[in-house]
């Protein structure tokens, strides 16, 4: 299990269910996962977010139908979890002490939609979990496309 500093706690207008269960939390709050615990959370809402979305039905011939799902504001959001943070899409890298992933692990430990995603996918979100834990994120090195660097590469 993971234990990260926090942001300042909310007022008790803004906190979930699940963290106002905590009343002896001080000025800063704690996230407290399991990464299996966490994986799990975000497979859980990808399945809310897939059972939300309505069936369609598709004429596939004059004579039947066949039932779809609609998914066209059904939100896919790449998640890698590294030793040192989470990666959304292609980054950056959000450190596990960052306030922007500080919020996003509470919204998702506490069986909510991140609420970053709450204007931009008002339907849910698939999350696609890449489990990398038992290694940091390193980013990849960056080719020199300066001048020099193109001149020095010409044979």
């Amino acid at each position: 299990r993971l234990a990260l500093p926090g942001l300042e706690s909310p007022g008790v207008g803004g906190t979930s269910p699940a963290r106002k269960a905590h009343p002896g939390a001080a000025s800063v709050s704690r996230v407290n996962f399991d990464v299996d615990e966490l994986i799990s959370r975000l497979q859980e809402l990808s399945n809310l977010a897939r059972s939300k979305q309505p069936a369609r039905a598709t004429p596939i011939s004059r004579f039947s139908t066949i039932h779809t799902l609609q998914s066209r504001h059904l939100g896919q959001v790449p998640v890698t979890i590294f030793s040192n943070g989470l990666l959304l899409w292609n980054g950056p890298l959000r450190r596990f002490s960052d306030p922007a992933c500080i919020a996003f692990l509470h919204d998702v430990m506490d069986g909510f939609f991140p609420s970053e995603f709450k204007h931009e996918f008002p339907d849910g979100v698939v999350f696609n979990v890449s489990d990398c834990r038992k290694r940091p994120y390193e980013p990849a090195a960056k080719k020199n496309t300066s001048a020099a660097g193109l001149i020095s590469r010409v044979p």
